[in-house]
């Protein structure tokens, strides 16, 4: 059968993200040719887009797809029989091993458009920021997933926690949690609509590509009290300015107790001060902000400085307990910072958890 090469190799690339880095599992590091498709499957993430070769079976990725992209003609022949794949192309002759499909991709519920629900045309946009609050520490699995519910998109790492709303919501009942490492392959697609079933989030481009992945069943933590609290004192600053007095304290920042950088700010009326200190050396510098009272707390920089690059220009402090909370607010987004007093530990924001909505 005469294939497109470039066609072929960018369809291939499309499901990447469905293949193993390492296979432990037979077959998950190979495309899967079935029925007018090729899928990949790694037990996490499947992939699938539509793409006729002629023949069905599994066949090890990097071999098939190398062989298309070595090959000299812009138009390939790809036959098989029942053992091998033969790929020619002018002089060149490339033959890879076929095998049976033993994977369970019919396992992986396929959407079915009456099923599906439009995305906001910013979801991949919120999803971003809220995927850079998730956790990486897989003690705590639902710390490194992503929150969707309604028009919420939200995730935390117990530190900090970013809320964003969609235009688009969610069916009623409708709640997921999504891995991290799922969403950061995610993001490397345009999703346009979205299907649950059996455990499974399938989300689907408009070119056809479908990614499926595994939802996590666990509850959320409850970030509703945390964002609600009322504020209390409200500060003005100048991002760019901050960002810059941040950039240069981080490299004189000592580590906090989880390895984190962590840098104390004093603010005493219109007068901010950081400052940062390791053995042997010392940083302070300061910025002129809109504040009234005077509030000393511990931070980290990297939070606070990703803050900034969303370009708030205010937040509003509140305190509950030994707990600081600044609260970043502006039209769809929401970004809270947990700090800890300047003689106190840094604290988590609850272990309380709110079962799935």
């Amino acid at each position: 059968m005469k294939i497109k090469r470039k066609e072929a190799l960018r369809k291939l690339k499309q499901t990447k993200s469905g293949l193993a880095k390492k296979e432990i599992v037979e077959q998950t590091g190979s495309y899967l040719f079935k029925d007018g498709k090729v899928t990949t499957y790694n037990d996490e993430i499947s992939m699938s887009t539509p793409l006729v070769v002629g023949f069905q079976g599994a066949v090890k990725a990097e071999k098939f797809y190398k062989a298309l992209e070595g090959a000299p003609t812009a138009n390939v022949d790809v036959t098989a029989d029942n053992e091998r794949v033969f790929i020619r192309s002018g002089e060149m002759v490339a033959e890879i091993e076929k095998a049976e499909i033993l994977l369970p991709i019919q396992d992986v519920p396929q959407p079915d458009p009456s099923d599906c629900v439009s995305l906001a045309p910013d979801f991949k946009e919120k999803v971003k920021l809220a995927a850079g609050a998730a956790s990486k520490n897989f003690a705590k699995q639902v710390l490194c997933c992503i929150h969707m519910w309604g028009n919420i998109i939200e995730a935390t790492d117990n530190y900090r926690i970013v809320r964003c709303r969609t235009d688009v919501s969610l069916p009623e009942g409708l709640d997921l949690l999504i891995p991290k490492d799922s969403i950061s392959s995610l993001l490397k697609l345009n999703p346009t609509a979205l299907a649950y079933a059996n455990g499974w989030a399938s989300f689907q481009t408009e070119e056809g590509v479908i990614f499926s992945c595994r939802v996590l069943d666990a509850v959320f933590i409850d970030t509703e009290p945390a964002l609600t609290r009322a504020c209390e004192s409200p500060i003005y600053f100048p991002p760019a300015h901050l960002t810059a007095i941040l950039d240069r304290a981080v490299q004189f920042a000592d580590n906090d107790s989880v390895g984190d950088p962590k840098v104390t700010i004093s603010v005493k009326d219109d007068l901010l001060m950081v400052q940062a200190a390791q053995e042997g050396s010392r940083f302070r510098e300061t910025c002129k902000v809109s504040f009234r009272g005077s509030l000393k707390f511990h931070a980290n920089p990297l939070f606070l400085r990703d803050a900034l690059a969303m370009n708030f220009d205010k937040a509003c402090f509140s305190r509950h307990g030994t707990r600081i909370y600044m609260k970043f607010e502006k039209e769809s987004v929401t970004y809270l910072l947990v700090l800890g007093n300047a003689d106190a530990n840094v604290p988590t924001i609850s272990n309380k958890q709110v079962k799935n909505r």
